[in-house]
């Protein structure tokens, strides 16, 4: 799609680290029937799928049918001290496990703690994205419960739909108007962060304020 092409273009030196995830904490999880649902939900979306090579030095999507059980694993933190640092450990060993050269796209971890499951995804963002979150989860509730889910159009049916709107007469039309718009956008350096995030703390919402002026800067 224009937007994967967009991301391979931008020359990473590791387009590997390109990554989205979640963590669901629940009190309790049967892990076999959690697994099975994830397994059907892979197989279900065509985009846990695809796979990638380089072909005269450009990257080529294809397809693979094969799903490999390995993305999901299962933790123990129970005797863990601290159960965040635990978690955040084994997010980080997941991560590095995301590999473009070795098509591993996503990874699915439980992980036990003393009183409550934790149910962390990792999936590379060539794949998902803000809205495909809600209808992931959606399906994962509905294959859960051994619901039937409602099949969903292929990414190269989506493909082809952005190039039918790309060539679209209203499209080309208003294109001009877009291309001067974005010319005229005017840069400015928005203010630096005047506090210290640390890695081994959690917050559940960082807050700043902007002055009127600056403000004022954003609405012109």
């Amino acid at each position: 799609t224009p937007i994967q092409q967009w991301y391979f273009n931008l020359g990473f030196s590791d387009p590997s680290y390109f990554l989205q995830s979640q963590t669901i904490t629940i009190k309790s999880v049967d892990i076999a029937k959690l697994k099975n649902a994830f397994l059907r939900l892979v197989n279900h979306h065509p985009a846990f799928k695809v796979r990638f090579y380089k072909k005269n030095n450009r990257y080529v999507q294809s397809y693979n049918n094969v799903v490999d059980h390995s993305f999901f694993s299962i933790h123990n933190i129970k005797n863990e001290k601290n159960e965040q640092n635990a978690i955040h450990k084994i997010e980080i060993d997941l991560e590095k496990q995301i590999s473009l050269t070795d098509n591993e796209f996503y990874k699915v971890a439980i992980i036990e703690g003393k009183t409550n499951s934790h149910v962390l995804i990792i999936i590379h963002h060539l794949i998902v994205d803000g809205v495909s979150w809600r209808i992931l989860f959606e399906d994962l509730v509905q294959l859960y419960q051994e619901k039937t889910v409602l099949k969903t159009d292929t990414k190269s049916q989506w493909y082809q739909q952005l190039i039918d709107y790309s060539q679209n007469k209203k499209t080309l039309e208003a294109l001009p108007f877009w291309k001067s718009t974005t010319e005229e956008i005017q840069e400015f350096n928005l203010i630096k962060d005047q506090f210290i995030l640390y890695p081994n703390n959690t917050y559940g919402a960082v807050t700043d304020n902007l002055s009127l002026e600056r403000t004022n800067l954003l609405s012109e």
